[in-house]
């Protein structure tokens, strides 16, 4: 009799934390649906026109729509890191674009790209797209609109963070396009992740975000229509691999896993491949980072680590730690951005003229 009431108890204390945080849940998702709404009137643009000065603080991007529920959680764990309200990009698209013709767009570079067989092993489809959209070389306003000003909100930006969402559409790792695909929000990430690779800046994907990155880097996704749900426990592949988040899945990893998409381990030879895989499951990649930028990181994982545990809000240390170095690397691109060309001319003159000390050891015949 006893074990059935701590049976009932263990259920209703799980109903009531789980009661308790989609509550708090709801308030930050009508919050952060607020904060959507007031830059929805600026469109075009993918970008708030308010966005800090470098020398203030550093400025983190992030992709949302105002809704879902893993987003506001990421931001949440952010903002807890910078201590600062994170720069919000919408990614919906605008009104006054035709999906119809901005489709038509990107089938009509794709084309251009194939029938040219301008592809090669070291560059990307969706890096191809970007060059030749931007080259004028296909007849392409709306395409060449959003690159340009996304790259443009890009310059002011210290870390990128892409949340999670929809499918990918399939045209842009090689397979036929849908007439009703959602392009917009693919070419707004895309931009950002040419911009952050070209200038340094730090970039972090999850779910959707991680597959992104991997396409952008000529990585192809593999479709599985029962998906993947629920919680899962990440460990590192090689006890010897070195990294800024191999100390991290040498210990225990949780998150949580939505998704029907994956990068398998082996595919997508055409691209950069300085995308490394940390941790694997069913022989998909979980979790992946730059080989070589410790000063500017890409740090992709197909599960979601702001959600650590069932019916519980809080955060793991191990999980914290992805957004700790999303954080410090913001503030490491923000201080480089401090040394301007001048500088560096005013210090090698400052280095090749000697000191007065030395002047007066060179005339004493030193």
């Amino acid at each position: 009799m006893s074990s059935f009431i701590n049976f009932l108890y263990n259920q209703a204390a799980q109903l009531s934390n789980l009661y308790r945080n989609e509550t708090e849940q709801n308030s930050a998702t009508s919050a952060m649906a607020e904060r959507i709404h007031a830059t929805r009137n600026s469109h075009p643009k993918p970008i708030s026109a308010k966005v800090a000065k470098p020398k203030k603080s550093p400025n983190i991007a992030v992709l949302s729509n105002g809704g879902g529920y893993t987003v506001p959680r990421a931001i949440q764990s952010i903002e807890s890191q910078t201590k600062k309200k994170v720069q919000l990009i919408n990614y919906e698209c605008p009104m006054e674009i035709s999906s119809r013709q901005l489709n038509n767009e990107v089938k009509n570079v794709f084309n251009y790209i194939e029938k040219n067989k301008l592809c090669s092993p070291g560059v990307s489809r969706a890096e191809m797209f970007i060059n030749a959209v931007k080259s004028k070389a296909v007849n392409t306003p709306l395409c060449f609109e959003i690159i340009q000003k996304t790259s443009r909100a890009a310059e002011k930006l210290n870390c990128i963070f892409l949340p999670g969402g929809e499918n990918i559409p399939t045209i842009w790792y090689g397979m036929p396009g849908c007439e009703y695909d959602n392009h917009y929000r693919t070419l707004v990430e895309l931009t950002l992740i040419h911009e952050a690779r070209h200038k340094g800046i730090p970039l972090m994907g999850v779910c959707r975000g991680h597959q992104i990155i991997h396409v952008y880097h000529g990585k192809k996704l593999e479709d599985n229509p029962s998906g993947y749900y629920g919680f899962q426990t990440f460990n590192l592949i090689n006890p010897d691999q070195k990294g800024l988040l191999a100390d991290l899945f040498r210990e225990t990893v949780v998150g949580r896993v939505m998704h029907h998409q994956g990068i398998k381990i082996a595919e997508g030879q055409n691209g950069k491949g300085d995308l490394e895989p940390l941790t694997t499951e069913n022989e998909l990649v979980k979790a992946a980072e730059s080989k070589y930028g410790s000063a500017s990181p890409v740090i992709t994982t197909q599960f979601h680590p702001e959600m650590y545990v069932p019916y519980d809000s809080s955060i793991s240390k191990n999980n914290e730690t992805f957004f700790k170095i999303l954080h410090e690397s913001s503030i490491t691109h923000n201080a480089k951005k401090d040394i301007t060309p001048d500088k560096l001319v005013a210090a090698r003159k400052q280095l090749k003229a000697p000191s007065e000390e030395l002047k007066l050891f060179m005339q004493a015949g030193g």
